[in-house]
């Protein structure tokens, strides 16, 4: 079986925008977060292209950058094929070909007979990503047969999403097929200390923001801060006001981290 479907490519590559024919209308949904990174979902077109998200043997890495900074929301998929059927989609730090741990995990349902777009609801893994912060979506199949849209842009021109695809830890040797998808931010006015409403990681209010900075968040912090989380407790670079690095996470979790937080916290909502 394929790993990618193209449809047939026009000699002459068509004019950006209207030309691309996108798989579906988005519906009402959930989210209340603000769309940020978008990787185009063609279901026709030369560039229309569908992934294999059926194989166990096919894990698939597509790298995002972050343009907004905030709390990841969830992320939109626009699944095709096989209904009922579902693969996994994980959340990775770092990048796709150094992927770090996995910072939230979820199945992806189909269920209808159309392409259908899926929004998976990653909120509660309070995931925080500064402008700029890479990450990696993670799809592996399970066999029930669901398949992705996305994109086969042909060179010379640009892929339509500009970070790259691996697929089982090697860049994917169609160097401008990219997995499509949407990513929400939660972002605005947000209290920076505010972590969760619970410290007890079997409520399911843990990890969950309630609007005010109290113990709970300062235990919630401790937890992600011993796990070495850095979705969360990676926070910044240096523990100093004054260097640039202050509030810029660097990829790792550490003493300044600790106490930023204290800084943040002191300061609360």
């Amino acid at each position: 079986m394929s790993m990618l479907r193209t449809l047939p490519r026009s000699r002459f590559v068509p004019a950006l925008g209207a030309a691309w024919v996108v798989a579906w209308v988005a519906p009402a949904e959930a989210q209340s977060g603000t769309p940020d990174q978008d990787s185009p979902a063609l279901s026709s077109g030369p560039y229309a292209a569908n992934f294999n998200a059926d194989m166990p043997s096919l894990v698939w890495r597509q790298q995002v950058r972050a343009g907004l900074g905030g709390r990841l929301e969830g992320v939109r998929l626009v699944v095709t094929r096989a209904s009922p059927s579902s693969a996994t989609l994980r959340i990775r730090a770092g990048t796709s070909d150094a992927p770090g741990p996995v910072l939230a995990e979820s199945i992806v349902h189909r269920t209808q007979a159309l392409d259908e777009p899926v929004f998976i609801d990653v909120s509660g893994s309070a995931i925080e990503l500064s402008a700029g912060q890479t990450f990696t979506l993670e799809l592996q199949g399970n066999g029930s047969g669901l398949w992705v849209l996305g994109s086969n842009a042909a060179p010379p021109d640009p892929a339509l999403y500009p970070e790259p695809l691996f697929l089982n830890g090697i860049a994917y040797f169609e160097a401008h097929a990219r997995i499509g998808f949407t990513t929400f931010m939660l972002t605005g006015d947000r209290c920076a200390a505010d972590l969760t409403t619970s410290s007890d990681p079997n409520d399911p209010a843990y990890g969950v923001p309630d609007g005010m900075v109290d113990a709970s968040d300062f235990f919630y912090f401790l937890d992600q801060f011993a796990g070495a989380n850095v979705a969360v407790a990676d926070l910044t670079g240096s523990s100093d006001p004054n260097d640039p690095a202050y509030g810029v996470p660097d990829g790792a979790v550490d003493a300044s981290d600790f106490f930023y937080y204290l800084d943040l916290f002191v300061e609360g909502c």
